[in-house]
């Protein structure tokens, strides 16, 4: 799905329990659904440069989830529930807007709480 100038994502992805890889990177989209939670063998989600303002918290739901990518968005903060990511070796949210010491703070909380993850990229 990637490059595809989607802007919204249809509900009936968050059906497909067996889905391992998602890549909608390079597209216009603002948001993710909410239910994305409910893809619990996914493994690697990849939404680089796209128009995403903030990420549902139902990714931590996903206890499969390995990578993350979150690059040239348009995200601002970085929530709590980010640090409770347990399975993630690889999150990447470079080319945003977060800033330094929300970013600092988090990723010693989440090496912290993740002895499984490997880089964590926020600048």
């Amino acid at each position: 799905m990637t490059q595809n100038l989607i802007a919204k994502l249809p509900e009936t992805l968050c059906a497909l329990q067996n889905l391992t890889t998602l890549l909608i990177d390079d597209n216009l989209l603002k948001e993710l659904p909410e239910d994305i939670g409910n893809c619990q063998n996914l493994i690697r989600l990849d939404a680089n440069a796209n128009k995403l303002v903030k990420l549902p918290e139902s990714l931590v739901k996903i206890k499969t989830i390995e990578t993350l990518i979150f690059s040239n968005n348009s995200i601002t903060d970085l929530p709590n529930w980010v640090t409770h990511l347990s399975t993630v070796k690889y999150l990447d949210y470079t080319k945003n807007s977060i800033p330094v010491d929300n970013a600092n703070e988090t990723i010693v909380r989440l090496k912290k709480n993740n002895p499984y993850i490997v880089e964590a990229k926020f600048f």
